[in-house]
């Protein structure tokens, strides 16, 4: 089906965004292995390696520290697979419990999943990469922001293009590239905008949160703190991002037919 009235960029941002606060005890439990690796690395990173005393800018309190909260920023990453995929099946099937009872693991989902984010992301690597030769070969500062804005715009097509087969993947759901992208014909725009405004909401809520932080920190200890709060607060609202695509994916998988593998 190549246009579904019930499928609204409105309809999914409104969608998206309710269910954080509606859900957010499933959301934080989902997200919790990957922030207390953020909040460990940040507690070693702090305690063992101090940054130098010679450290000058706003930033210097990060000089040492930063190599090692970098890593666990890399380590949580891995481990919020499972808190998306455990979200999709939250937000689609009301239950993110698995066959096992336990919330949180890793099987074949989540290695579906991790490739498709993996796929996702070079294609945007790729599209960062011509926008950038772009701006060095047009060398017009002027160009900036619309070749900037293109390429956003790109990313956001990239996601409303293969994002359906990320719900899918968390359900166990086995659609080829092809069957996703008949599901999403006629809906690109929608599924894009929606997943747009959701970001940018998001965006918006982190500024507002990391303003309160950074007054805070001053109080209590610098910019560390708002530092490390900012990472908590991405990771949660990235994947509270995805219910997005899993309203898009309730929408129209029914017009779909079924899978073709559990």
């Amino acid at each position: 089906m190549t246009g579904n009235t019930k499928l609204s960029a409105l309809g999914l941002v409104a969608y998206a965004l309710r269910a954080i606060p509606a859900n957010f005890g499933v959301l934080a439990g989902l997200c919790a292995p990957a922030l207390l690796i953020v909040i460990g690395g940040a507690v070693i990173g702090r305690l063992y390696f101090p940054s130098p005393p010679d450290a000058e800018g706003p930033m210097a309190e990060l000089a040492g520290p930063l190599p090692i909260l970098g890593f666990a920023g890399l380590v949580a990453n891995v481990a919020l697979i499972p808190a998306f995929t455990g979200w999709h099946r939250h937000l689609i099937l009301g239950d993110a419990t698995r066959e096992n009872g336990r919330a949180f693991g890793w099987d074949m989902r989540e290695w579906r999943y991790l490739g498709i984010v993996f796929g996702i992301w070079c294609l945007m690597f790729l599209t960062n990469i011509v926008a950038n030769l772009m701006i060095s070969i047009l060398a017009s500062p002027a160009l900036i922001v619309p070749v900037a804005l293109t390429a956003i715009a790109v990313y956001l097509l990239i996601w409303a293009t293969f994002g359906l087969a990320l719900p899918a993947a968390a359900l166990g759901h086995r659609r080829s590239m092809a069957e996703i992208g008949r599901m999403v014909a006629g809906n690109k725009m929608k599924i894009a905008l929606g997943l747009g405004w959701t970001w940018l909401l998001l965006g918006l809520a982190a500024v507002v949160a990391t303003v309160v932080m950074t007054f805070v920190a001053e109080i209590v200890g610098g910019i560390f703190l708002t530092f490390v709060f900012v990472m908590l607060f991405y990771y949660l609202a990235l994947v509270a991002s995805v219910g997005v695509l899993s309203r898009a994916y309730v929408l129209l998988a029914a017009n779909a037919g079924p899978p073709s593998g559990q």
